[in-house]
């Protein structure tokens, strides 16, 4: 009788164990601040030549907002190492200056021809976007205490991927004069560099205390502590 039962059975189809990731695993995937931009082929050849003298207004305007930033990292350091918390309008403010910087890097490099808004907020039409994560719950002090040290190998980057931009915008600069395209390599280069400067804003500015990936093609958005709402936009996304 119980060999009918067991020949009568129908067999399950095999499904292969689940492994949870570590959190690790899941940085490697997934970090808390994204950079997009949006390719165009076609470039206007005047507003490319004279990029150097249209970025000064926001260069102006940058001299303000980099003493902005640095009382307001400074004060954001000194909240997180006293009481491991970062004050939400420190985060907001701090993760919308990234997101102007972004802006203007991308403009300024010639990833876009677009003039960026002055604003601090994400801005749908603009072709230039960065997510950041709202701000965990807690975070570490110890890191946090020590994060000039610990940013050194982030800034050794950071540099290193100056230099290339610096090289591949005179050749983007050059070529979108006299062809009025940005080849779509070279837009991948500068969109490389780009974003990996941004996510060393972001580590520098203490919006996130994880080591910024060099790799910027997973959509997805890591969340901090498990919230899932993102501060791209003012009244915030579903991560």
């Amino acid at each position: 009788q119980r060999a009918r039962r067991l020949c009568g059975r129908r067999e399950r189809p095999y499904a292969p164990p689940t492994r949870r990731t570590t959190d690790e695993e899941q940085h490697v995937s997934a970090y808390p601040v994204l950079y997009e931009a949006d390719y165009t082929e076609q470039r206007n050849r005047l507003t490319v030549f004279f990029r150097a003298l249209l970025v000064i207004p926001h260069t102006f305007v940058a001299c303000f907002v980099g003493i902005a930033v640095f009382f307001t990292v400074v004060a954001a350091w000194f909240a997180v190492v006293l009481t491991g918390r970062y004050p939400p309008a420190l985060y907001e403010f701090n993760a919308g200056a990234l997101r102007w910087l972004a802006r203007l890097t991308a403009y300024g490099y010639l990833q876009v021809d677009k003039f960026p808004p002055f604003g601090f907020a994400d801005d749908p039409a603009y072709p230039v976007h960065v997510h950041v994560a709202a701000p965990a719950p807690e975070y570490s002090r110890g890191k946090a205490l020590l994060r000039i040290l610990l940013a050194i190998p982030v800034m050794v980057i950071a540099y290193a991927m100056s230099l290339v931009l610096g090289v591949a915008v005179i050749a983007a600069w050059l070529i979108a004069v006299i062809t009025g395209t940005m080849p779509k390599p070279l837009y991948d280069g500068l969109d490389f560099c780009i974003a990996y400067t941004m996510k060393a804003y972001a580590y520098i500015f203490l919006l996130t205390e994880t080591y910024p990936p060099l790799s910027n093609t997973d959509p997805t958005l890591a969340s901090q502590g498990g919230r899932d709402a993102l501060t791209a936009t003012p009244g915030g996304l579903e991560g």
